[in-house]
């Protein structure tokens, strides 16, 4: 039995048989011939494809619910097993954004560019791969937790430095326009939002509530 394209395409030879034949008095011999064996291949081609219409006239592009269980069963996402996770586990991934970092702006030529994170950011929502993570705007890291890692006296420097500060002093620190380290305005800010994010990531993988952390 005949589906609906396989009708449709006999329709069509149909169609394109009977005009042909009533102007058949009206054309010369080269021309029947021509529009012959344009039905005749038409047909052929036509005949050769019946038994697999049934696979174009059946496809249908994934529902959104078919395309989410694809995702929750391991097959693909932003956590795909690879060749490092033999044990083909799902990873759960954290990622830590800071909404301001891409306003701070190191200097003309410096190669540190924070605008490329927020430009890096906006990738990430445009192709929608933060639903697959869990998404942190994490909080600044507090002058006492800085010190943790830095002496007392260099984090108050840093939270002091402005660019009328005594060049001696920031040669002392390998700071300045000198240096791979320049003073820019909001400089302790961004120090604050940095070592956030890096804080914040590393209490979700010592606390076991992720398996990979972006910051």
């Amino acid at each position: 039995m005949l589906g609906g394209v396989q009708l449709g395409l006999l329709a069509a030879c149909i169609v394109l048989f009977i005009p042909m034949a009533m102007a058949g008095f009206h054309l010369s011999r080269n021309k029947m011939l021509f529009f012959g064996c344009a039905l005749f291949i038409t047909l052929a081609v036509g005949v050769r494809l019946l038994p697999y219409l049934h696979l174009i006239s059946s496809f249908r592009s994934p529902s959104e619910a078919e395309k989410q269980r694809e995702m929750d069963s391991g097959s693909g996402g932003a956590s795909r097993p690879s060749s490092s996770c033999p044990d083909a586990r799902k990873r759960r991934v954290s990622y830590f954004y800071e909404p301001t970092v891409g306003n701070f702006y190191y200097g003309q030529g410096h190669p540190m560019k924070p605008h490329r994170i927020r430009m890096a950011h906006s990738l990430i929502v445009s192709y929608f791969l933060h639903r697959r993570m869990d998404m942190f705007s994490p909080f600044p890291a507090q002058p006492d937790d800085i010190r943790r890692f830095h002496s007392a006296e260099y984090v108050e420097f840093l939270s002091s430095l402005s660019p009328d500060t005594n060049k001696r002093k920031l040669m002392r620190f390998n700071i300045g326009s000198d240096s791979d380290c320049p003073v820019f305005d909001g400089l302790f800010d961004f120090c604050q939002a940095s070592a956030g994010r890096s804080l914040g990531a590393a209490v979700k993988l010592n606390l076991q509530d992720a398996d990979i952390a972006i910051n």
